[in-house]
């Protein structure tokens, strides 16, 4: 009997454990991730001189955008839009005012302006 409560005490603090490294993961992967979009919208820049419009976003990266003369893409080698690890899409939106553009991940919660969200602008 003692042992058995041994066994389940030391399974639970490994479950606990990994449960924390798999969302640790997760956080990593949705950076990785963004960093990775953050470098397809910079070549695309370059090639059509600015960032991708607010109504075509992330699209322009796999899609020719009718107003973009000098575009070279797709950008992202799998040519589809990756996912966040939560099954959600990156959101992005273009330039305003002072800000190029904006991208980020709702995060483990998939809500978008909550605390958990991972944004470019975290990302060093």
């Amino acid at each position: 009997m003692i042992a058995v409560a041994v066994v389940v005490m030391f399974s639970t603090i490994v479950g606990v454990a990994v449960t924390r490294y798999f969302s640790q993961a997760q956080v990593k992967k949705a950076m990785v991730d963004i960093k990775s979009l953050e470098s397809a919208i910079e070549l695309y820049r370059t090639n059509c001189y600015r960032y991708p419009a607010g109504d075509a976003g992330l699209r322009a990266l796999i899609e020719k955008p009718s107003d973009c003369e000098g575009w070279a893409g797709p950008y992202i080698k799998a040519n589809k839009l990756p996912k966040d690890p939560w099954g959600k899409e990156y959101m992005y939106s273009g330039p305003s005012g002072d800000a190029d553009y904006q991208l980020s991940s709702g995060g483990p919660d998939g809500s978008p302006g909550s605390a958990d969200d991972i944004k470019i602008t975290d990302i060093d």
